[in-house]
Formats: structure tokens, C-alpha cells, sequence
């Protein structure tokens, strides 16, 4: 916001509050402090056609996908009950966003991009994500008219290429030296100096946060950042 602007929009709730106050000690009516309140702000209401043009995602190094559905350093989260299936669904989803296909969940590429993404994996364990990702090259792989997504071989290839997975199960569980949490975090943050990867899915994220207070900002902050 220009600083010019900034001034105005100060002063403007700084009359709001003075407005607020007389009402609550009875000096204005409810009908007064509302015309009040409103013609205060009707200064800053402009027309649509004033309405800058949006950022080309194009041109933006820090979208990850149009619309403004995510860039670098944003985050999201993929919420329902146990069972549904959240885990296949964005290993598939990062499977398409590796290839920079589009239109993933309503999720699509800038630019075609191919999307680089590392999934920390919590609870599954090699075996199991041996087994997913059989299936996935079956189904991405086989004709449309079959249920598929009628990729070839090669497209798929390419696509897991942009496709890594930590396996942190292994090394909290691991018998001789396993890992906190916190050390965890240490680990992928080395991780994602070295490769800077476009995304990181954590799943699930209950899991990761077992030894921080999700409810505590202070702590929370500390484990996204």
C-alpha cells in the first residue's frame, strides 16, 4: 500500500474508533454511528475497472501453479476422515505436477512447468510405497478406455523424475540412534538447502508434529519455518 494511502486508511479507523466510542457512552445514536462508519470508508471504495490487472504467474519465479493457488513459501493443507484415500491422492497429484500437467484438483502447472516435490512420508513405510507406486504406473499408464490416463511409459518416467520420497518412519523408528522430531526437521531443512525443491508435502502432518503444540502459534511457526 503507498504510504500516502497508509496515512489515509490510519486516519480513517482512527475516526472509527472515535465514532465507536461516543456510541458506546450513549452521545450518538445506532443510526448516527452508522452513517458515520460509512462515510468514512466510502472514500476507498473504487469501481472494478480500477482494479489492477493480476500478476502474470508467468512471469512470477515464486508461482507454483495459476491462479495463485500456491507459490513458494505458502503453504496448504488437505484435511478429511481417516480411510478416504489423502495419502494416493497427492502422490498422484504430485506424480501430474511433476510432469507440469495440468489441472490437478483444479491445481494447474505455470506455464507447464514440471513442479519438483519432495514427500516426507510419516507412515508408510518402503514396502507399502513400493506397492503404491506400482498401482500408480498402472493407472496412469493404462488407455483411457481401460480407466486410465493413457500416458506412455516415457511421459510417466519423466514425471517421477521430479518425484522424491523420505521414508521418516525409518528414522524415528530406527533402533540404535532414532530421531526426534525436531532433528527431523533438521534433516529435511538440510535437505531442501541443497535441492531446493518447489514443493514439500508432509504426510500426514499430525504425525510430523507429535512433539510440537499445533495449537501454540509460537510453536507452530517454528516447525513450518
Amino acid at each position: 500500500v503507498p504510504s500516502k494511502k497508509a496515512d489515509m486508511l490510519d486516519k480513517a479507523q482512527q475516526r472509527v474508533d472515535r465514532i465507536t466510542k461516543d456510541f458506546r457512552r450513549g452521545l450518538i445514536t445506532e443510526e448516527e454511528r452508522y452513517r458515520g462508519v460509512v462515510d468514512t470508508w466510502k472514500d476507498f471504495i473504487c469501481p472494478a475497472s480500477d482494479i489492477p490487472e493480476p500478476l502474470n504467474e508467468a512471469d512470477n519465479p515464486r508461482a507454483l501453479f495459476e491462479n495463485g493457488y500456491l507459490r513458494k513459501g505458502q503453504g496448504m493443507t488437505f484435511v478429511s476422515v481417516p480411510g478416504v484415500g489423502k495419502s494416493v491422492m497427492i502422490n498422484q497429484s504430485a506424480i501430474c505436477w511433476g510432469a507440469g500437467k495440468p489441472d490437478v484438483m483444479g491445481m494447474k502447472p505455470v506455464a507447464g512447468r514440471p513442479v519438483r516435490t519432495l514427500i516426507i512420508q510419516y507412515e508408510d513405510d518402503d514396502e507399502e510405497m513400493s506397492e503404491f507406486y506400482s498401482n500408480y504406473y498402472k493407472g496412469f499408464t493404462w488407455p483411457v478406455s481401460r480407466g486410465g490416463l493413457g500416458w506412455t511409459p516415457e511421459e510417466y518416467a519423466e514425471a517421477i523424475k521430479n518425484v522424491h520420497y523420505l521414508n521418516v518412519r525409518k528414522m524415528r523408528t530406527e533402533k540404535k540412534n532414532p530421531l526426534t522430531d525436531e532433528a527431523v526437521v533438521e534433516v529435511i531443512s538440510d535437505i531442501q538447502r541443497k535441492r531446493h525443491y518447489d514443493l514439500i508435502v508432509i504426510n500426514p502432518l499430525t504425525s510430523a508434529m507429535s512433539e510440537y503444540d499445533i495449537s501454540d502459534n509460537a510453536d507452530a511457526n517454528k516447525f513450518f519455518r
